[in-house]
């Protein structure tokens, strides 16, 4: 191996760059030659000085190993100068490493080295290996390089957390879910727990079986006609529909929410159930007759009808809210619509039941309590509900005893794979929403010595918006580790109801503000924009920030199918390397 074989190496004379490790591999140039065997030389995007143990030429690119960095770096070198062809180059380097040199393999190789991310050998044996067993070998070696570059474990487990949620949203793999968890044969404190933790869980996607359940259920229909909510002659779909609005084949809008007032009025109508029920079968027996009286006269003779409206005022009126929107008491006319009205309102208050209807109150009062919030405690809300309910802090709650199985859907999910894995019964949407959730955490916040990476997923229906949220903060680290709020960027992925795709760029250089907003319909967004512009810097002067411009950009397909971010090192701020 050139150099290598007679055991000689290359000494870095700086102190050890946290980026580099034993074992590594990489690509570095010979800058400059000075005397007493030192040379200038660059690894990735790093410059350091080095004592020269080996004959190396100026201006001549060679593949590195990484022999120790305590007290100072030790290179060894690889082979011989590089050519300038990258694919003999990289078959090269597999050689030297006894690796198999496939066109697949060297293809993944490039893309490391193209990249500048240094990598080990069994990082590359163990990618090679997951590759080989790959379906769609294109995404998983996109994956495999992030997994690299992030010093992620190199493994199945954690290929396939990464893979959900590149391909998946929360809110989808939670709707996915739901049918087959409800089906689990599992043990009972389990399928609690996980009933009591989704139900919370008022941020579900319009999409999921729970908003579904609210959205189509008929039950919940005839509890709101009883309470005066929904005028009587009102036909489910009819109100099915209008309670959603359907768009590119996709049900997309804010939370099913009632007033105050509504809640309170199917509150008493809860309440009163058992006696409404009870009055309403005794005036259907008494008045069983009626519905042929319609069909064949379309009226009751006058007797008749003072009878049923005598009755009717007096064992069902005072059991229903008083001040409501659609009167119970205005059906009480002597025609076929009204009377109709009159006999099906009764067969809804003889059989609706109140069988779960409570999960559904808090639900909509958690919602009533949220639209009620200003947008940014909306937001922290909604922030702070999901990452408890995910258990984005699982591990770290763990370590430190804080035991959350009962209060995180990773924990009750981990207790069935648990269970299911004695019993064969552990369902694939489970295992994949497990996998997502893994995903998040291991892309939620990244250490790269200097610099902290924070990425987050939120289920976007709570907030009004088609699909889920994502956000990504990057910048500087302070003395106590957390990002640089005076110098950071914070990048907002978004599908709006009307603007569709959209990502916002806000970078904060010593506190002054740049935006950058991408959409497609940009020209249009300019001027409209500029009403909001004045609102913005008020706001942000009054957080002792500066706003230094507001620009709008297409948007680029590549943007939009994920994050800008590939590599450990944010791009905006290469410059600060350590240099000689």
């Amino acid at each position: 191996m050139g150099i290598q074989k007679t055991g000689q190496s290359l000494r870095v004379l700086q102190p050890t760059p946290n980026t580099i490790k034993p074992g590594q591999v990489i690509k570095g140039s010979i800058l400059k030659i000075y005397p007493e065997n030192k040379a200038e030389i660059q690894l990735g995007s790093q410059k350091m000085v080095a004592q020269l143990e080996a004959s190396l030429s100026a201006g001549g690119k060679y593949h590195f190993m990484v022999q120790s960095t305590d007290p100072v770096i030790q290179l060894k070198v690889i082979g011989e100068q590089l050519q300038q062809q990258d694919h003999l180059n990289s078959l090269n380097l597999l050689q030297q490493l006894g690796l198999k040199a496939s066109k697949r393999n060297i293809v993944f190789l490039q893309q490391l080295i193209a990249k500048k991310i240094p990598f080990e050998k069994p990082q590359l044996t163990q990618s090679f290996h997951l590759l080989e067993g790959s379906k769609d070998k294109q995404l998983t070696g996109k994956m495999l390089v992030e997994m690299i570059s992030n010093r992620l474990p190199i493994t199945k487990n954690v290929l396939e957390a990464l893979q959900s949620v590149s391909n998946s949203s929360f809110s989808g793999r939670l709707a996915s879910a739901m049918p087959e968890l409800d089906q689990a044969n599992v043990q009972p404190n389990i399928s609690q727990n996980l009933q009591k933790l989704v139900s919370n869980h008022a941020a579900i996607s319009t999409e999921s079986k729970l908003m579904g359940e609210r959205i189509n259920n008929q039950n919940l229909f005839h509890l709101l006609k009883l309470s005066g909510t929904i005028e009587p002659a009102q036909p489910f779909d009819t109100w099915r529909a209008n309670t959603t609005t359907e768009q590119s084949g996709r049900q997309k809008d804010i939370p099913f929410q009632l007033s105050e007032a509504q809640l309170r009025n199917l509150q008493t109508v809860i309440d009163n159930r058992a006696t409404l029920q009870q009055n309403a079968k005794l005036l259907l027996n008494s008045f069983h007759n009626l519905p042929q009286s319609i069909a064949n006269e379309g009226n009751l003779d006058t007797q008749l009808f003072s009878r049923l409206k005598e009755q009717f005022t007096q064992s069902v009126l005072p059991y229903l809210p008083k001040n409501t929107t659609f009167p119970a008491s205005s059906m009480l006319q002597n025609n076929r619509h009204a009377l109709s009205q009159v006999y099906e309102f009764l067969q809804n208050a003889a059989s609706t039941t109140t069988e779960n209807i409570e999960v559904t109150m808090k639900q909509l009062r958690d919602v009533n309590l949220l639209m009620a919030a200003s947008p940014k405690d909306q937001f922290l809300q909604h922030l702070k509900h999901t990452l408890s309910f995910t258990g984005y802090s699982y591990e770290h709650d763990l370590a430190n005893k804080v035991m959350q199985e009962q209060t995180s859907l990773k924990g009750v999910l981990l207790q069935l794979m648990q269970q299911g894995d004695h019993n064969n019964n552990t369902t694939e949407q489970s295992k994949q929403l497990l996998h997502f959730i893994n995903g998040l955490q291991l892309q939620s916040v990244q250490d790269t010595g200097n610099f902290l990476y924070a990425s987050l997923q939120l289920p976007g229906e709570k907030l009004g918006l088609a699909k889920d949220l994502q956000l990504e903060f990057e910048g500087r680290k302070t003395e106590d580790g957390e990002i640089d709020s005076s110098h950071c960027r914070v990048l907002f992925y978004l599908d709006l109801a009307n603007l569709n795709q959209t990502i916002i760029d806000m970078t904060v250089q010593n506190r002054n503000v740049s935006v950058t907003i991408y959409n497609q319909s940009e020209e249009e967004l300019r001027p409209l924009a500029k009403d909001y512009q004045a609102v913005l810097k008020n706001g942000l002067n009054e957080l002792d920030y500066h706003l230094s411009s507001v620009m709008f950009k297409p948007v680029r397909e590549e943007e939009l199918t994920g994050s800008k971010r590939q590599q450990s090192h944010p791009s905006s701020y290469q410059g600060v390397d350590f240099r000689i």
